[in-house]
Parts: C-alpha cells; sequence; structure tokens
C-alpha cells in the first residue's frame, strides 16, 4: 500500500507548477513561441467527465501531455513532472503491467499521450498509437478492460491501397510492412496529430502527410497532401540537374517536429539501396490546407547521408533553428560545396544551412559506415550546447551558436584515437561508450545534471554535466549491457525532488526495466522479475517508453502495453476529478480474449461498427495467459535483402483485425486481441529448430580472455570492430549483400564452427545469390556446403574461407573469399597484438527458379577450422 501521508503533499506541492507550466514540456505552438505547455481541461471539459467510469488509480487534473518524441522538441526524454512514480514505489510488489492492447502493426513509433481530452462525451486520458500496417489508434489510457479501451482507429489503407512490404524497398530492415515508422506529432492548440503513411498504390510508393482531429480520428480539411519534391543538384538518381525525391529509396523513420508553426519531416535510406539521399521538408497547415513551404537534401550534387538517427535525427531548439545528424555519405562543405555525410546540421526555420560541425575523421568514418548519424542530437536545455554521438561511440559536446565546422590532419585515420583535432567544447575518444543507436537523455537532478547513454554492448552510463561540460567518467553504470541495438533511456521525475528519477528503457531481450536515475547500479524493477504477469509479448528497435501520469506505454511488437502501480495501490482522487461508483479493477482483464480470423489485413471501404461487438474467431484464452512463451522467428538483417538463420524469440502472436478503408476512423469498436510480433520478422508457421553458436569469437578490450576464436586464446576486438562500424545486430554490407552480425555481447558465443549445421533461412524468392560471412583460423579451410530448397531439391557446392588474419599477413584472399572487413589489431590473451585480421565472406550463385529453405555447413573442414558468422541472400 501506498504511504499517503507522504505522497499527497508531494502532489499538492507539484500541481501548482503544473498548472504555470513550468516543468512540463516544450510543446512547440503556431509561431514558434517555444512556450512550455500545462495542459488543463475547462472548467465544462472536467464537468463532463463526472460521469465517467473511474480508474484503478487518478492522474493528476492537469496532466503531462505527451506530444511529440521524447517529450519535447529537445528531445531531452524527461518528463519533470511525474508525481505518481517514485524509486519508492516502483517495484515488483507495487507495479507492473495492466493491460495490453492488441493492435493491426508492429509499433515503432513512440506513443503520444493527452490527458483530460473531452472525447465521446467524456473527458478522457488517451494514448495515441501508430502502426506500420498504417493505422493510427486512440486508446482510453484509464481502461481496465482491452474491449473498453479503443476510442477510435483511422487507417490509410482501402480498395487499391496496401501497405509496402520489405519486399517493396529490397530492405529487411522491417518485416513485413512497413507503414508508419516515424513518431507522429500533436498540435495542441488545434487538438490535431500530424502522421506520415507510407503506402503502396497501384504498384506506386507513396508518402502522404496527414492531419487527423484526436477526438474522432477523422481527417481535417484538406488533408492528406502526397509529399513530393525536387531540388537542383548533380547527385545520385538526378536527371539534367534536378534531383527529385523517390518513395522507393527514403525511409521515414525520424521523428515528426512541429516548430516555427510547421510540420519538419525527414528520410534516411532503405538498407542503403541507391540512389539515396537525406531530405527534411517542412510543411505548413491552416486548417483546410497543407502547404510545402521548404526542402533541405543533405547531398544535393553526391550521395547517401540518411537522416534517421535511430528514431530522433531532428531537433528543434527555442529559437526555432533545426538540428539533425547525418549518415555516411558525401562531404565537401569544407570546400563551399553542398554536401554534409557524417555531419551535424543547423538549419534555419526554412531549411538553409546555416552552420555545421563534421568529425575530423569523416573520410574513415565514411569507410567504415561508422555513422555519425546513428544517434540523433539532444539539446541541453540549461546551456546552449548539445550532444552528439554515433556508431564510432565517441561522444561530442558542440556549442549551438558555433559548432565547431571541419578541420582535420593528414592522414587522419591512422590517428583516429586522437581528441583534440576538432575545435569543439568537448570531446572523448572512440569507444568511449558502445556504438549509439539512440538519443542521449538528460536529467537536472537534486546535486546537478545528469546525460544519459544506452549504447551497444556496454551498460548505460550517467555522467555529470558541469558548467557545460561532461564528467571525466560515469558517475554510475547499469549492471546489466545491452545487446544491439541498446535502448532510448527516459527519465522521469517530481523536478528535481530526490527519490523521484527513474530512468526507463526497453532492453533488446524484450525486457522493461527502471532505475534509479541518481545511482543506475540500483535496478528498480524489470518485468522479468514477474514473468508471468509482467512479461512484454515483444520487442521492436530502438523502442522509447512513453511515462506519464503514473503510466508506462511501451510499444511492443503488435501491442501496447500499459504499465503502472497494480490496482491494489488504491489513491483518493486528484481535485477536479470525481469518483463514481465503487468497483475492484483486476490487475489483468479476465473476460477470455476472442482471436479474429487469421486474413488480409486490408478491407476496401469504411467499416462502422458502433457499439460493443467481438470479431468471431476459432480461439479463446483467459486473458491471464498474456505470458511470453517460445516461437521461433527469423533472425533477419539489419538492413539489406539478405536473410540470416532464424533464432527463437520469447512472444505470443495473434491476427488483428481487418482495417477500416482508406482516411476512415473506426469509432469505438469492442474488440480485442493478442499480439507480440517482434520487429524481427513475420510469425512463422511453426518451429524452426537453429543449433547454437559453439565458439566466442569476440572479446572487449579490457576482458581479452573471455573468447578463443583460435583455440590459442586470440579473437576479434569488440572495439575494432566497432570502429569498423560492426555492432552486435548491426548490419554488415559485403559484395552487395547485407548481412547480420550476431546479437551477442562480447564473451558470449557468436559464430558456427563448421561442423554439419543447419541453419534455416528465411525465403526470399527471386535470390540469385547466396552468401555466408565468416573467417578460417590455423589457415585456409575448404568444405562443402549443402543448400536445401523449398521444393526438397537439394544442391552441394565447395566453399572456402581465407585465414583471419591472412597467416599473418604472409598470404592475400582467395578469389572466392574476398575481405569483408579489415582491423588493425586483435585479441590475445595478454592484451592487443598489432597484427590485421579480417572477415571474409563468399558468393554462390542460385540456380533460377528455387528458394533457399536452408543450409548445411560443412562437416568435413580440410585446412584450417571454418567459422560462419551470418548468412545471407541477395
Amino acid at each position: 500500500m501506498i504511504n499517503l501521508s507522504r505522497l499527497l503533499p508531494r502532489v499538492a506541492a507539484a500541481l501548482p507548477l503544473l498548472l504555470l507550466g513550468g516543468l512540463l514540456f516544450s510543446s512547440w505552438l503556431p509561431g514558434g513561441t517555444g512556450r512550455a505547455l500545462a495542459w488543463k481541461p475547462s472548467s465544462d471539459q472536467q464537468a463532463a467527465g463526472r460521469g465517467s467510469q473511474p480508474a484503478a488509480y487518478a492522474a493528476p487534473a492537469s496532466g503531462t501531455a505527451v506530444l511529440t518524441f521524447k517529450y519535447n522538441n529537445r528531445h531531452s526524454g524527461h518528463n519533470p513532472a511525474e508525481v505518481l512514480l517514485t524509486t519508492s514505489n516502483v517495484n515488483v510488489s507495487t507495479f507492473g503491467k495492466r493491460l495490453t492492447l492488441a493492435v493491426d502493426g508492429q509499433v515503432y513509433a513512440q506513443p503520444l499521450y493527452v490527458p483530460s481530452l473531452p472525447i465521446q462525451g467524456r473527458v478522457r486520458n488517451v494514448v495515441f498509437v501508430a502502426t506500420e500496417h498504417d493505422s493510427v489508434y486512440a486508446f482510453d489510457a484509464d481502461a481496465t478492460r482491452p474491449e473498453r479501451a479503443l476510442l477510435w482507429r483511422t487507417s490509410f489503407l482501402g480498395r487499391g491501397v496496401q501497405v509496402p512490404t520489405n519486399h517493396d524497398v529490397a530492405c529487411n530492415d522491417l518485416v513485413p510492412e512497413i507503414g508508419i515508422t516515424g513518431t507522429p506529432v500533436i498540435d495542441a492548440a488545434t487538438r490535431t496529430l500530424y502522421v506520415v503513411a507510407f503506402t503502396k498504390e497501384s504498384g506506386r510508393l507513396l508518402y502522404r502527410l496527414h492531419a487527423l482531429d484526436i477526438t474522432t480520428g477523422q481527417e481535417r480539411k484538406g488533408s492528406p497532401v502526397t509529399i513530393q519534391a525536387s531540388v537542383r543538384g548533380t547527385g545520385a538518381g538526378s536527371r539534367r540537374g534536378l534531383l527529385t525525391f523517390d518513395p522507393r529509396f527514403q525511409r521515414q523513420r525520424a521523428a515528426l517536429v512541429l516548430a516555427n508553426g510547421r510540420i519538419y519531416i525527414a528520410w534516411g535510406s532503405f538498407c542503403d539501396n541507391m540512389p539515396y539521399h537525406g531530405w527534411i521538408m517542412s510543411y505548413q497547415y491552416n486548417g483546410s490546407a497543407f502547404r510545402q513551404m521548404a526542402v533541405f537534401n543533405d547531398t544535393p550534387d553526391g550521395a547517401r547521408a540518411g537522416i534517421w538517427g535511430s528514431g530522433g535525427a531532428l531537433t528543434a531548439d527555442e529559437q526555432g533553428f533545426l538540428y539533425f545528424t547525418s549518415g555516411n555519405g558525401s562531404f565537401n562543405l569544407h570546400l563551399n560545396g553542398r554536401n554534409a555525410g557524417d555531419s551535424v546540421g543547423k538549419l534555419s526555420p526554412d531549411l538553409r544551412l546555416v552552420d555545421y560541425f563534421t568529425p575530423f575523421n569523416e573520410r574513415c568514418l565514411d569507410d567504415a559506415d561508422a555513422d555519425l548519424g546513428s544517434a540523433a542530437p539532444l539539446l541541453l536545455p540549461t546551456v546552449g550546447e548539445l550532444i552528439a554521438s554515433g556508431k564510432e561511440g565517441r561522444i561530442y559536446v558542440l556549442a549551438r551558436n558555433h559548432l565547431g565546422r571541419y578541420h582535420t590532419i593528414p592522414d587522419a585515420c591512422n590517428h583516429q584515437a586522437r581528441n583534440d583535432v576538432d575545435q569543439i567544447v568537448q570531446e572523448f575518444p572512440p569507444t568511449t561508450i558502445g556504438g549509439l543507436f539512440s538519443t542521449p537523455a538528460y536529467w537536472n537532478g537534486p546535486d546537478g545534471d545528469y546525460v544519459y547513454f544506452a549504447s551497444v554492448n556496454r551498460p548505460v552510463v550517467a555522467y555529470r554535466l558541469i558548467n557545460g561540460r561532461l564528467s571525466s567518467q560515469p558517475l554510475s553504470a547499469t549492471p546489466e549491457e545491452l545487446p544491439f541495438p541498446g535502448a532510448n533511456v527516459v527519465v522521469t521525475s517530481s523536478g528535481n525532488q530526490a527519490g523521484t528519477g527513474i530512468l526507463w528503457l526497453v532492453d533488446p531481450r524484450g525486457v522493461l526495466r527502471a532505475y534509479d536515475a541518481s545511482n543506475l547500479a540500483r535496478e528498480l524493477y524489470s518485468s522479468d522479475q514477474s514473468p508471468e504477469r509482467d512479461a512484454l509479448p515483444g520487442y521492436v528497435k530502438f523502442s522509447v517508453p512513453t511515462v506519464a501520469d503514473g503510466r508506462v506505454f511501451v510499444p511492443s511488437g503488435k501491442a501496447l502495453v500499459i504499465y503502472g502501480l497494480l490496482p491494489t495501490v488504491h489513491l483518493s482522487p486528484f481535485p477536479g476529478q470525481t469518483q463514481g461508483s465503487p468497483q475492484q479493477p483486476e490487475p489483468h482483464p479476465v473476460q477470455p480474449l476472442r482471436l479474429p480470423h487469421p486474413g488480409p489485413q486490408t478491407q476496401p471501404g469504411p467499416q462502422n461498427r458502433p457499439g460493443p461487438q467481438s470479431e468471431p474467431g476459432p480461439d479463446q484464452r483467459p486473458a491471464s495467459d498474456l505470458r511470453a512463451g517460445p516461437r521461433s522467428l527469423s533472425a533477419l538483417p539489419a538492413s539489406g535483402s539478405g536473410a540470416a538463420a532464424a533464432m527463437p524469440v520469447p512472444t505470443a502472436a495473434a491476427r488483428p483485425s481487418p482495417a477500416p478503408g482508406v482516411g476512415q476512423s473506426e469509432q469505438a469498436p469492442r474488440e480485442s486481441a493478442r499480439s507480440g510480433s517482434s520487429a524481427s520478422g513475420p510469425a512463422q508457421a511453426g518451429p524452426r529448430t537453429t543449433p547454437a553458436y559453439n565458439n566466442v569469437g569476440v572479446s572487449n578490450d579490457e576482458r581479452p580472455t573471455t573468447a578463443n576464436f583460435d583455440q590459442g586464446g586470440n579473437s576479434y576486438s569488440a572495439q575494432a570492430l566497432q570502429r569498423a562500424g560492426v555492432n552486435p545486430g548491426d548490419h554488415v554490407f559485403a559484395g552487395g549483400f547485407v548481412f547480420v552480425w550476431p546479437n551477442a555481447l562480447s564473451g558470449e558465443p557468436d559464430n558456427y564452427v563448421a561442423a554439419g549445421q543447419t541453419l534455416p533461412v528465411e525465403h526470399q524468392p527471386r535470390a540469385k545469390l547466396l552468401g555466408l560471412l565468416g573467417a578460417a583460423d590455423h589457415g585456409l579451410a575448404r568444405g562443402q556446403l549443402l543448400i536445401t530448397f523449398t521444393d526438397g531439391t537439394t544442391q552441394t557446392v565447395p566453399i572456402a574461407f581465407s585465414d583471419w588474419t591472412l597467416d599473418g599477413g604472409g598470404s592475400r584472399p582467395l578469389p572466392g573469399s574476398p575481405q569483408a572487413v579489415s582491423m588493425p589489431y586483435f585479441n590475445s590473451p595478454n592484451g592487443p597484438v598489432q597484427m590485421k585480421c579480417y572477415l571474409f565472406y563468399v558468393s554462390i550463385a542460385l540456380p533460377q527458379g528455387k528458394t533457399v529453405k536452408s543450409v548445411t555447413l560443412p562437416a568435413a573442414v580440410s585446412g584450417g577450422r571454418m567459422h560462419v558468422f551470418a548468412v545471407a541472400l541477395q
């Protein structure tokens, strides 16, 4: 039970600040004032809610509106107005899963939240969810049963309009559907949600910007608008000096930003498929029509340099300037050119580049696919600075009024450890953290300012920020290291009050975790402490939990999972709320969940289904059966058109119900279905056995004895791999293949020593080539690979891998085993050995019309030992 005598004074003390908006989040309203917004219902709105069904616990009447990615346009990841969740009550005894809400596609976008919203005749707290099946949902955040949660659903599909698949863009980074990926944004002043949907219409791929009324889900007047653009340039894909935006090559992953009265949208690539560029566009909506205001391309005379930032990428400051990070690509800004690969850029409101920073080793980063743009910039609120990072694990602190431009030295690629070349506020050496695929987070705690990094293959770390500079070492770190892609963390607190700061993250292993933000070594809660009750049904990469008003909204495969204080904890209503007839809410719904028939996800025309009803289905299960069970799920590449061996992933799958027609809003259907499809791939028909790795090939430089690649205690260096752009679970490009590096921490099994293992391969019809990524130890290794096709036929082909050090530098790669990755050193039991080591790949032509089902590694190998890290198709 909560000690109300301690909690309520804290709440009462915080409420005046909430009402003033002094602790709430920057919601960039039309006009670009950037003022903080306190979401407060009017007196008649409060009165309208008096007959509403009571929630299991009460939220403040003036609640915390989460209208944009990571709470504000700075993307600080900090909610300073959380008065219900504290370090004392977030634990497995009093906190856990409250509800699982099925949706029709994977949820990559961060959920958004509006409290005290007048909707359907009552005042409700509403959470908004966008899916890869091109749908937007509005749920009652206080619902205690899934069949009572859905307020409306709008689908952008219908007759002739389909959701694109990974095959349409030749990219397996996100499978099987690619609809809405970038986090939408809500304009509080007009109660409008802006969202970009990707659709396939008559064979054409299109992006459309939609404006939805958040109270009904209906399109606003003049919505949507088809996104089109062109700029002058001679870059990849240009014709006659004009470069045209092509949706086939541009992924809209970055969150939308509302600033200066405009909606800003950024694009990266589909698996680096050419020709692509980094694009940013701005639109203005006047209530009846959209107008494109400006267009920016970061490589108009070059190529690549996508703007994606693992879902962040684009931020805005109080003056209305925009900041972005770009991936590897063409760069010549220092020569008065217009190409801005691997850079941090500052844009005016009309998208003119006014300043930039590019690392001194830009060429090395470009060559290694070690994107600066994998991480998004964090704008610090207390000083005029921003923090950037990337795959290299280097931390940059930049002054926003003078980012630093570009300064280099001769032979920079052989001096990459230096951190005194760039002319910026502060710089840490490479591999200070792991590769960063997220936005850092900020908290002004009781004893100072903190900045948090959740990188790959490392613990989450907290640095102190003192006078605009980070401490030389982290102050605290989590007990756990995170596999790829790390995590997008958020922090909640009641201002800077001690005992209220909590850091939240979704572990890529499918676990919600909470830590004391003042001391990350203290884990408060994890959903695997009570898996029967609290387990997540799936995971999608780059997930951002939304925490507000005592609730934690977690996007999880094909579901939104809501966590909070358990119903045994009773809190009195807050001012402005009244309590209805008593009820005893359940921690999980006890009504049987009815699963709809599997079938097509799209139906032409609108569906109007007023009133409570359920979809008929062949299976009913009690809702207590929400635990995740083991299911085989293909481990697909992080990008590219390849496929890799299948791996077991804990999840629970169900088919969603059909969506309404194009742009149609479905009001309050009473349906409930479980869903938990993982981001890694579609549900498989049945279990597919995958053998376990039998070799540890990668060690951390600080713990070299934890791996033994060659039976002599030697191994690849995790840090050297990271500098070469290879992170756990990330993609490795070689010879047109897109391999996925094993998603294992250093010191864990990560490759196969060939011994006749059969590796299932995700089916890819029309693939022409099969590739294997690996190397040999103790000399060249040869053997016979068995390929099994889906029609039952087989093919045996000879394969060979070169020695991982090329026999100590005394040989050259085999013609059939070209180099994929090169590193300057490897680890021995006694430390680094300055001798080059390599990864190689082999390419095998496939018979026309055949689809690969599996590959069986050689059972007998001549010469050295053969290691295989990944399999791919193209």
